[in-house]
């Protein structure tokens, strides 16, 4: 007897087992009783019945897998998204930390030759402008505040004062936008103008914070 056979065997003999136990039942002689002694059409009623409440049923468990599938298909898919903005955010992450590493260990600009290329590039004649390097009790007040809360263990900041002269308003919004659009990370604090003669010329003072990771192993007391 080979494996098919004997399923066939094994389902044959629980078949007649569990019709054994049904007729044994007091309750179901009592059905087949009533059953027996309903009429052709009761009968055929009885039978649509039963085959409308299994349809019913299977399409009830057909549809409600359905949505089961759909439903994982959905959390899968969300999941995956978020597993997808997580190594996104992830990969961020790592190329910040390597630009934090990077910037700690590059040396700050010449502040001085900085500030003199932005002052040409707005068309600025160097020999007009004057750059003074400020100590802290010399900012103007309104900037102590910004100052102590933009201060952090790994972060160094120089404050400059720029005297300027003989230029045009032109001129200043440009070094003005150069100074705080630039590759390295510089506010323009406060701004100060003044008409010079009767020429139509500016002179104008800006308070400038510049800011430089510092250098490791160099840490300032």
């Amino acid at each position: 007897m080979n494996a098919k056979e004997r399923v066939l065997a094994f389902l044959k003999e629980k078949i007649e087992t569990t019709v054994q136990w049904l007729e044994e039942q007091e309750w179901y002689r009592e059905l087949i009783e009533k059953w027996n002694n309903l009429d052709h059409q009761k009968r055929n009623t009885v039978k649509l019945v039963t085959i409308g409440f299994f349809a019913l049923s299977l399409a009830w468990f057909t549809l409600s897998s359905v949505l089961s599938v759909y439903q994982t298909k959905h959390d899968m898919e969300l999941k995956l998204d978020l597993l997808g903005k997580i190594q996104s955010a992830s990969q961020e992450l790592g190329a910040l930390k390597g630009d934090y590493r990077g910037a700690s260990s590059a040396a700050p600009p010449s502040w001085d030759s900085f500030i003199q290329d932005k002052a040409i590039q707005a068309g600025i004649d160097s020999t007009r402008m004057k750059v003074t390097p400020v100590v802290a009790n010399e900012e103007p007040k309104e900037t102590d505040k910004k100052k102590k809360e933009s201060q952090e263990a790994t972060i160094t900041q120089s404050n400059f004062q720029i005297a300027v002269q003989q230029v045009n308003i032109k001129q200043l919004v440009r070094f003005a936008f150069a100074l705080e659009n630039s590759s390295e990370p510089v506010k323009v604090r406060t701004l100060s103008v003044d008409t010079e003669g009767s020429d139509g010329y500016l002179k104008a003072t800006l308070w400038v914070t510049s800011y430089a990771m510092k250098t490791e192993g160099k840490d300032e007391p």
